[in-house]
């Protein structure tokens, strides 16, 4: 008989946009192999090791565990892919994050910007790939500021935006969720997206093809991060190792409103501020429910 393999995939959230999409195709296409996926919720302090003779591949999204946790796993022989994370795993799907920035700040330049600045975090390896990318970019011209999600919020930020005396017209944005938030807090200061200030952004999730934002973005097939993870998994199991090169996920921009061109798509996103609402607390519902039956399963069995 046939071992059926088993996948254990460890990540800091289950449910949302990125986290979900990882969840959902890595389970849709290793069920067609007839693989087991088992999903951890953990995070860098997690201590507890689950299942390390079970699982035959652990998948590592961002930086959830330590580095004793991934030394744990190697120990046991078992081959670690990573997933926009800084640990030194034996795969890695990325993302190329330095042609994808090149492209969003000549594309802002094309339109007249040239006081660019850019608001996210250094704390992953796609945040801190995209950081570096732009400082290098701009290294010659000087112009450029970093505006850290990390250390401030983005009602700060959009404050420091509207006072600082560097006139930034243009601003690319880390994620889609901190350029929706900035775009709503820059309106208080009567600072309009794109007569004011254009914008450019990562992901195309669902509220960026909104009419309520219409961001110009980098679409990201987050969906193929799944594929990606078995047709590696299962070379692994051939061939004793795994592809020579790490694969790069498919990326490229989508330009709407937010950096002045003109977009005549049809919306297929969020239309209204109450859906975003009401999809939010779902998120956080359901996670909740989740966390609470984790957080009590072994005193329960």
């Amino acid at each position: 008989m046939n071992k059926q393999f088993v996948i254990g995939l460890l990540t800091p959230a289950l449910d949302g946009y990125y986290f979900g999409t990882i969840v959902k195709g890595l389970s849709n296409f290793a069920n067609k192999e007839d693989i087991k996926v088992v999903v951890v919720n953990a995070n860098s302090h997690f201590n507890e090791t689950y299942a390390l003779d079970y699982v035959d591949l652990w998948v590592v999204v961002m930086n959830t565990i330590s580095d004793h946790y991934l030394d744990q796993i190697k120990q046991k022989g078992k081959p670690v892919i990573g997933i926009n994370t800084n640990l030194k795993t034996d795969y890695a799907i990325l993302i190329d994050n330095e042609a994808l920035i090149i492209k969003a700040v000549e594309h802002l330049k094309d339109h007249g910007h040239k006081k660019i600045g850019y608001v996210g975090t250094k704390n992953y390896r796609d945040g801190m790939e995209r950081l570096e990318a732009f400082e290098k970019y701009n290294q010659e011209s000087n112009t450029f500021q970093f505006f850290d999600t990390f250390t401030n919020n983005i009602p700060m930020i959009a404050k420091e935006i509207a006072e600082s005396e560097d006139s930034i017209n243009g601003l690319i944005c880390g994620t889609d969720f901190i350029a929706a938030e900035l775009i709503n807090e820059l309106k208080n200061y009567q600072i309009m997206v794109p007569e004011d200030i254009a914008v450019m952004s990562f992901d195309d999730i669902p509220v960026a093809q909104s009419n309520l934002h219409s961001l110009s973005t980098v679409h990201i097939k987050f969906d193929d991060i799944g594929r990606y993870i078995v047709e590696a998994f299962l070379h692994y199991t051939e061939h004793q190792s795994f592809p020579s090169d790490s694969i790069y996920l498919d990326a490229y921009p989508v330009f709407r409103s937010s950096c002045g061109c003109e977009w005549e798509d049809e919306t297929v996103g969020l239309t209204n501020p109450i859906e975003m609402i009401d999809h939010l607390s779902e998120l956080i519902s359901r996670n909740f429910i989740l966390g609470q039956q984790i957080q009590f399963y072994n005193t329960e069995h």
